[in-house]
């Protein structure tokens, strides 16, 4: 069904993206982030993943947010994320990512000190 779906959402590559990460699809999210790279971003581009990282703030991402906190379970999560980073100029969805991951790390410090 997800593939199904999926197909018709190509046509708008950042709502596939966002597909797939409603659907945890998180090494597909995280291929789709690598090809955006291949292409000279939009303004049109920037403005929906800015967006989308502001979605990602949204109940709707609660449960991704949540796998942020287990990022050795879902390393393509944090790939994708850290991805988007890359691609957005540095203004406020930049900021709201590099938040996040700042968070991962600290839960990452915290696991590796918890024997």
């Amino acid at each position: 069904l997800f593939f199904e779906l999926l197909l018709p959402w190509f046509h708008n590559p950042v709502s596939a993206l966002a597909l797939c990460l409603w659907a945890q699809q998180y090494e597909l999210a995280t291929e789709l982030t690598a090809r955006f790279a291949a292409f000279e971003p939009t303004l049109d581009m920037l403005k929906q993943l800015d967006q989308l990282v502001h979605l990602l703030e949204s109940p709707v991402f609660s449960r991704l947010r949540l796998q942020l906190l287990e990022p050795r379970k879902h390393p393509a999560l944090l790939k994708c994320l850290l991805g988007l980073a890359m691609l957005l100029p540095q203004a406020g969805a930049f900021n709201i990512l590099r938040q996040r991951v700042q968070v991962v790390q600290s839960g990452l410090l915290l696991e590796a000190q918890c024997p």
